[in-house]
């Protein structure tokens, strides 16, 4: 994961909360919070994934489709496990929520990569 990148997830999550202050259905409100469900945590944590074993890359669309399901998916999935939490806990709401989204979010980006990690996935390239 590149430091831009890094640095543009890490802004993204951030952000998420503090548009929780404009007025319902503003357009950069609208805009913000969906890219922020949509790809916050799942994509620093897709990145993350060891490629699949024995899998030759004939294309690159193909790693691109398979990082675009992984990252939608495993954001849906934070999402709907953060909302369910806090349903039960009995303090639901969408700042909440936000907040412990892009506290998973920071920690997904700023955690080092498993040592290798870089080194294998270069070696079958």
């Amino acid at each position: 994961m590149t430091p831009a990148l890094r640095a543009a997830l890490f802004a993204l999550a951030w952000c998420a909360p503090a548009t929780t202050a404009l007025p319902d259905g503003n357009a950069l409100r609208v805009t913000v919070l969906g890219l922020a469900w949509a790809l916050l945590p799942g994509l620093p944590l897709a990145l993350r994934l060891p490629p699949e074993r024995g899998v030759l890359e004939r294309s690159p669309a193909g790693r691109a489709l398979r990082l675009a399901v992984l990252t939608v998916a495993g954001s849906f999935a934070c999402t709907a496990l953060v909302s369910e939490l806090l349903q039960l806990a009995g303090a639901r709401t969408e700042l909440r929520a936000l907040l412990l989204l892009a506290l998973l979010d920071t920690a997904a980006v700023l955690a080092p990569l498993p040592r290798g990690a870089g080194e294998r996935s270069a070696a079958r390239r």
